[in-house]
């Protein structure tokens, strides 16, 4: 079914429509473009957190946040694009691409789900914790 969807949004793109060259999957694999990351490598948290947000009307909302804290070294599973990669690479004619977030972006979010949910080994989600385990 998941497939068949990427099929759709590929053959059904404005893009297409439109005559331009660069395709992209819709992003229909992924929770979030984030995700991939802590999808892919180890040392994360097992959950997204979820937070609470008061929104404009005063009502407040609870949120799945889709950045994980990191609770230990980070190691690589596998590659970041293999959830996805080898089947566009199988079905697009041409070029396309997807979305991955920077080294920068990965460690804010973990730095800042670390010092909001407190979960590291140490149990403070300090910014020097997490730096140290992102230089290995």
């Amino acid at each position: 079914m998941e497939d068949r969807a990427v099929l759709d949004a590929l053959a059904h793109q404005v893009q297409v429509q439109l005559g331009m060259p660069v395709l992209n999957d819709g992003e229909l694999r992924r929770d979030a473009w984030q995700t991939d990351v802590s999808d892919a490598v180890a040392g994360f948290v097992d959950e997204y957190p979820v937070v609470k947000r008061t929104l404009p009307n005063g009502e407040v909302v609870e949120l799945e946040m889709h950045t994980k804290a990191v609770k230990d070294h980070i190691k690589p599973i596998r590659r970041i694009t293999d959830g996805f990669l080898p089947f566009l690479q199988q079905h697009v004619q041409g070029s396309f691409k997807v979305t991955l977030p920077s080294p920068a972006m990965v460690s804010r979010g973990a730095i800042h789900m670390c010092r909001g949910s407190r979960t590291t080994e140490r149990g403070t989600g300090d910014y020097e914790w997490l730096a140290e385990r992102l230089r290995r």
